[in-house]
């Protein structure tokens, strides 16, 4: 077990995309570089970023992705196992000898896909020299159907193989099954290959936990059980003993929690996805649940989340550090995989009652991979943090983008080299309870699984096992060891009632509570143990205990909760406690209507408001389902959902709401929201409110929404009846996973308008909109000018002859749109669309331009190319300058070469293309972004541009990789070449608009959008184009960027190019 002496890490080259499938064990050894104050200054911008669910990210191979990944000063990162030796591992976990095991599902295709043919595999992989790297590997088995949890123990192999929880012996530990696999439970459900079974872990007391997520729904028994004998399930933590065989559910509620730990008392914690994803879970909670009421009704104030901060929403993976490798300060502090953030994050609890508040620690580990997708967490025995990455582009699984893809990296610190090769199960029962004071507490688990499956097949030596724990329960120094020793003596059968009743008058609060679990584990305590529960809860001081108390009470006959029920409702402290009154509640809520007069009695005598408030609610929803579940009118339904809507949009009301009507959520993404959803197919759920709009004011609509985790929706924003404004609201466009949409309503001042908001279908899948806020708010124009009142900036726009067929390339109509949106900005500026076709006659009017916009033919028929000389001078004047579209091409050579000075780019036809497609922008730190949110617009962006080679000054702005079909075209001017095809082939990203900052002064900014006329219809888009006019005039852009309204049909068609016009079809 002893660490051995450090060893050099050395860097090694990296691997070729080509070579992917060809990579060997030992060839990903690079490490990854370390930083520190970066990572301080990066994290603002990667928090900001929205994740899709699937990206355009190259692909990486192992020593490529390494170099990406950024972790704190101190830390390096191997692959410990890779792609061709993995593929689609979806759980992995060690063995008694160090072993990592990997399962890997070949069977998934979607969510709601899979193969059924038997190909899923079962690997061992052995580091031998302890570098890090696998040195061996073994198949263990390859003849599984979809699988999704793995366990390692009890003399054979757990797997959750839906509908089944099997378990594969291996008795002699050789590494190969023994037989035909013993189905332990059936009825696990699979309606989401996400969330039916998964991240296995052995538990403190010897049970087996899992977890389980709300999309499936299982109904979990014995094969063969009848149904009233299964146990139903659809989101939370379950446990299977594997003695007894018994399957409990020990939590519910949650979302798809993928991740579940102990820390070192003892306490269990949840990480989630969606909902906040930090949960304290104590045996036999109701919690916050993603979507869906609580299996029981009746539960009303379910428990809720323990952090105070919030990430994006999708968690994977969690193991509280408890090894001795890492620097104390991360000991027992919790490791989570954040699959949107692509990051490994850390909280750390601080106790708060009998719970505790969730606290934000370090950004452990920033993958900078798009498709880099850790949902996993474990501890190794060499004190590692190891994470499995799925690695692909689409980061929700709803198809495969890398096939075959997967890895395991390990993050140590520098330098630190793995234990010898050892076999745990070779060591007597002394020396296996002698490792139960071990550093690493990896160690620890495994022995104690050990010892447990010992005294399950008789091979235990209790006496002297049972002597040493006792010794150590009584002895050891600190809390963490006792508990050890506790949990140690509890699975060998070591604990008699009366040294268990002892236990309960310990000093130390987490024996007094953790003996309190074990005691009523077999759901029938002793008169002699309930009589002590009910004295100690007259007297008990420690919250944690009290606590225990209130959760054993579910595991109590009815009639034997009363009096330890009554003394706990005494302690009014309690009463804001996260737990206690909820699970208080929980086991009175059983007993109420059968004895009303009791419970009453006990309610009102009570000092928890809780336990006052619903005792009287439970009796009035009778003793079947709870009113608000059985069928309502059509207008009592509108009439609860208006109160509601008032939660999120103040004012408005609801015509109605398809499926699930209209729900109120504490917290959905870290926000309050309300849910609607379309009532039909082309049938929206409509908030409407009719207003006045006040003159002499700026007024602003302003919507917060989000989308369904596997869904999306249409923003239609109405004003009599007329969209003057749409946005898609899915994972491709929010923020942090909301999409705020602004939409001016001050072209209205004066009139009385009927405002309507639809939550509008697109391809009628999980259409849910979820709606924080919705407020119209207004500024008096006077006192924005009073406010700032600086002199008007000018802004000329330029516009080019007609080039293209109708609604393409529309210079002048477009310059038209933006400079009527500035003008209504309110903003101190001044937007001129010169008359003349071509540059000015009259060149006097652009020498007092803050910037100039040129949107025109682009190449030798360029507007400036006679001008250089009189436009450079201006240029050298600090004036802006912005090129649109075909206007950002420049011959190469003295046009080329000014380009670059005056905006740091140019189109070159010979070197970029000109393809129409569609890319996904997504935030950068740039003012041009302020109030952009991720979009994305089909049309013909140009890629490949000849940007300065000193880029200082040089920002990207909108910016993806193209996908190969851009390319489609033979070679030939502005379809293809051989550097572009290089660049795309090697997943480089190609900026198709930019920022640029002239070492003389002045700005410029490029614009390769603009062939499409119906583009400007698009929010985001347009947004960017104006902040951009901003920006190049030395304004400031407000943090909201430039608000406005959206051309409707007539706008859009209007000031067309007169010659072109008369191509028009009708």
């Amino acid at each position: 077990m002893k660490i051995e002496d450090m060893i050099q890490i050395t860097q090694k080259k990296l691997i070729p995309r080509s070579t992917r499938l060809h990579a060997t064990r030992k060839t990903t050894t690079a490490t990854m570089k370390s930083y520190f104050f970066p990572l301080f200054l990066f994290l603002p911008f990667f928090l900001t970023w929205a994740e899709p669910k699937t990206s355009n990210a190259p692909f990486l191979t192992p020593d490529e992705a390494i170099t990406n990944m950024k972790t704190l000063k101190g830390f390096e990162v191997k692959a410990f196992v890779a792609e061709p030796d993995i593929g689609e591992a979806i759980a992995f976990c060690f063995d008694f000898r160090g072993r990592l095991w990997t399962l890997e599902n070949y069977n998934y295709q979607t969510r709601k896909a899979h193969s059924a043919d038997k190909r899923n595999r079962i690997q061992i992989f052995e580091d031998v020299d302890g570098d890090g790297i696998f040195d061996k590997k073994k198949t263990f088995t390859e003849n599984l159907t979809f699988s999704s949890g793995l366990a390692v123990g009890m003399g054979g192999v757990y797997v959750g193989m839906p509908p089944e929880l099997i378990f594969i012996p291996d008795a002699n530990g050789d590494d190969k099954p023994d037989g035909p696999h013993e189905v332990l439970l059936d009825g696990w459900g699979i309606q989401d290959r996400h969330e039916t079974l998964n991240s296995f872990i052995w538990g403190p007391d010897g049970w087996l936990y899992g977890c389980h997520g709300v999309f499936t729904q299982s109904r979990v028994g014995h094969p063969g059980a009848k149904d009233e004998d299964r146990q139903f399930i659809d989101a939370g933590i379950w446990r299977f003993h594997p003695q007894s065989k018994e399957f409990e559910v020990f939590a519910e509620g949650l979302s798809n929690p993928w991740g579940f730990d102990f820390n070192d008392m003892g306490q269990g914690f949840a990480t989630c996805c969606v909902i906040p994803h930090l949960f304290h879970v104590v045996q036999g909670g109701v919690y916050h649940k993603q979507s869906k009421q609580n299996v029981n009704l009746f539960v009303y104030d379910n428990i809720k989340t323990i952090r105070d901060h919030v990430h994006k929403s999708a968690h994977g993976g969690a193991r509280f550090y408890l090894a001795d490798v890492f620097p104390e300060k991360y000991r027992d502090q919790l490791f989570m995989c954040n699959i949107h953030e692509h990051a490994v994050l850390i909280d750390y609890m601080v106790p708060k009652g009998s719970s505790f508040i969730g606290k934000h620690g370090d950004d452990f580990l920033l993958a900078n991979d798009l498709a880099w997708v850790g949902f996993s967490v474990e501890t190794g025995p060499d004190g590692g943090i190891y994470i499995l990455d799925w690695h692909d582009q689409n980061i929700c699984g709803t198809e495969i983008r890398f096939a075959n893809s997967a890895r395991v990296y390990r993050i140590m610190p520098k330098g630190v080299k793995g234990p010898n090769a050892f076999d745990l199960e070779k060591l007597s029962d002394v020396e296996l309870v002698e490792i139960q004071a071990h550093s690493n507490d990896w160690y620890v688990r495994q022995s104690r699984t050990i010892l447990h499956h010992r005294t399950i097949s008789g091979k235990l030596n209790k006496p002297s096992v049972h002597s040493k724990l006792k010794s150590m329960l009584a002895n050891a120094k600190t809390v963490g060891k006792r508990l050890r020793a506790l949990w140690a003596l509890h699975v060998t059968g070591g604990i008699t009632q009366e040294h268990a009743l002892s236990l309960l008058n310990d000093s130390e609060q987490y024996i007094r509570a953790w003996t309190i679990q074990l005691l009523a584990e077999d759901k029938n305590p002793s008169g002699i143990v309930r009589s002590k529960f009910a004295k100690m809860a007259k007297s008990e001081r420690s919250p944690v205990v009290r606590l225990y108390l209130a959760s054993a009470l579910q595991r109590m006959p009815h009639d034997q909760r009363w009096n330890v029920l009554e003394s706990l409702s005494k302690f009014a402290e309690d009463k804001e406690d996260n737990n206690i009154p909820r699970m208080l509640w929980l086991a009175l809520e059983p007993m109420v209507v059968k004895h009303p007069e009791k419970a009453l009695q006990l309610a009102s005598s009570s000092a928890l408001p809780r336990l006052q408030e619903f005792t009287p609610r439970r009796l009035l929803g009778g003793q079947t389902a709870h009113k608000s579940n059985q069928p309502q009118s059509s207008k009592s339904n509108l009439a609860s959902w208006q109160k509601l809507v008032q939660k999120a949009a103040q004012k408005f009301s609801i015509n109605g709401s398809g499926e699930g009507g209209v729900v109120h959520f504490d917290s959905f993404r870290n926000k309050t929201a309300i849910r609607t959803h379309p009532i039909w197919k082309r049938v929206p759920s409509v908030l409407s409110r009719k207003l006045q709009i006040q003159e002499d004011m700026k007024t602003v609509l302003r919507t917060t929404v989000s989308h369904h985790p596997h869904g999306d929706w249409e923003l239609r924003v109405k004003v009599n009846g007329k969209i003057i404004s749409k946005a898609e609201v899915s994972s491709k466009t929010v923020i942090d996973e909301w999409l705020t949409h602004e939409v001016d309503l001050s072209p209205y001042a004066g009139k009385q308008i009927n405002l309507q908001l639809e939550n509008y279908p697109t391809d009628w899948r999980n259409e849910w909109g979820y709606w924080h806020e919705v407020k119209v708010s207004t500024v008096p124009l006077a006192s924005l000018k009073n406010t700032v009142v600086p002199k008007k900036k000018k802004v000329v726009f330029i516009s080019g002859k007609p080039s293209h067929g109708w609604m393409k390339h529309e210079h002048r109509a477009g310059n038209i749109i933006l400079a009527k949106r500035l003008n209504e900005s309110g903003l101190p500026i001044e937007a001129v669309v010169l008359e003349d076709i071509g540059y000015p006659k009259d060149e006097s009017i652009l020498h007092d331009a803050s910037t100039i916009v040129v949107f025109c033919t682009g190449h030798g028929n360029h507007l400036l190319n006679p001008k250089l000389r009189e436009f450079d001078a201006l240029m050298k004047k600090g004036i802006g300058v912005i090129m649109i579209h075909w206007a950002t091409e420049a011959v190469s050579g003295a046009p080329g070469d000014k380009f670059l000075q005056w905006m740091g780019g140019f189109c070159d036809l010979n070197w970029s293309v000109n393809p129409h497609w569609k890319p996904n922008f997504k935030p950068r730190t740039h003012p041009i972004w302020n109030g952009v949110q991720p979009f994305s617009v089909d049309d013909e962006w140009y890629y490949h541009m000849r940007f300065v080679e000193d880029r200082t000054g040089f920002t990207p702005i909108l910016t993806d990789v193209p996908p190969m079909e851009t390319l489609k075209r033979p070679d030939g001017i502005r379809s293809g070449n051989p550097a572009v095809r290089k660049a795309v082939a090697n997943g480089e990203s190609q900026h198709v608009a930019w920022a640029y900052e002239r070492p003389s002064g002045g700005r410029g900014f490029g614009f390769t959008g603009g062939h499409n006329h119906v583009s400007w219809q698009d929010d985001n888009y347009r947004k960017v184009m104006l902040n951009a006019i901003l920006w190049t005039a030395g304004m400031e852009v407000p943090k909201n960027g430039v608000i406005s309204s959206a051309p409707d049909h007539v706008e859009i068609e209007a000031n067309l190019d007169p010659v072109i016009k008369k191509k028009k079809k009708t």
